[in-house]
């Protein structure tokens, strides 16, 4: 969730978090690690690596992934599904658009995969 590139030896900062339903709760610790793959298993999918020190979270990494997850993800994967609703215009103060059913439906299903490929596409991805 906090990973942190260090070098190109492969060595990375990575804040271990405590998480509830995917959600990050609070920092536990602050490792430095590096990955490193096993010759006998190529295919394996499980990142393994190795700690060379353990540290406290830093405010700054702590505060960005707060940011990312509570406040920028639900900004920008929310935020579409909320313009197919009458009452988002009208706080707005936009006249309502006049849509058929099936447009509104079919922008509801978009929006919901925007949201989707957005958490795939933000995330941080262990290489």
């Amino acid at each position: 969730m906090g990973l942190v590139p260090v070098g190109k030896d492969g060595m990375t900062y990575a804040t271990v978090w405590f998480t509830l339903v995917f959600l990050p709760i609070f920092p536990i610790q602050r490792r430095l690690i590096q990955y490193v793959r096993n010759p006998n298993r190529p295919r394996d999918t499980k990142p393994q690596y190795r700690v060379f020190s353990t540290s406290n979270p830093i405010l700054r990494e702590v505060l960005t992934v707060y940011l990312r997850w509570y406040v920028i993800f639900p900004t920008l994967g929310l935020l579409p599904i909320l313009f197919c609703y009458p009452q988002f215009w009208q706080w707005l103060t936009l006249p309502l658009p006049i849509l058929p059913q099936p447009i509104y439906v079919t922008y509801d299903a978009l929006a919901i995969v925007w949201a989707f490929l957005l958490f795939v596409k933000l995330t941080p991805k262990v290489k």
